[in-house]
């Protein structure tokens, strides 16, 4: 599969007073740039949660900030499956603005039962589109 970026302009209630993007809307990014590539590989977390009483939590959340983004700087997130074990996964996310790196970041993910709470292997319907994805290195 080809690289799945997602390209969006920065928004004012994004930034703190002086413009700059806030450090606690990158994990923001992320997950929309998982959206795009759910979409992309034709998966639904509602199915998952509906037809396997499955839920898929964060474990390990990192951002790497290189440089500050600001208001109306268009930016592309490029995302990107790191792992995928039995019971865990991850992504890597890479920030560009004009083709400049500004921000990288990482997720490690997981699947609960919803009922008992533990964890659980990954789940072949999540598991089938993970593996779909692009690969992508730190």
């Amino acid at each position: 599969m080809e690289k799945v970026i997602l390209k969006r302009k920065v928004h004012l209630y994004e930034t703190d007073t002086q413009g700059i993007v806030h450090f606690a809307n990158y994990p923001k990014y992320f997950e929309e740039a998982r959206d795009l590539l759910s979409e992309k590989v034709n998966f639904s977390y509602r199915k998952l949660l509906e037809e396997e009483n499955t839920a898929v939590v964060i474990t390990k959340l990192s951002v790497d900030y290189k440089k500050p983004l600001f208001y109306e700087d268009i930016i592309e997130i490029e995302v990107g499956v790191k792992e995928l074990k039995r019971t865990y996964f991850s992504f890597v996310y890479k920030v560009y603005k004009e083709n400049q790196l500004m921000v990288s970041g990482y997720t490690k993910h997981c699947c609960i039962d919803l009922n008992t709470g533990k964890i659980v292997p990954i789940p072949h319907l999540l598991k089938e589109a993970l593996e779909k994805c692009p690969r992508i290195s730190a």
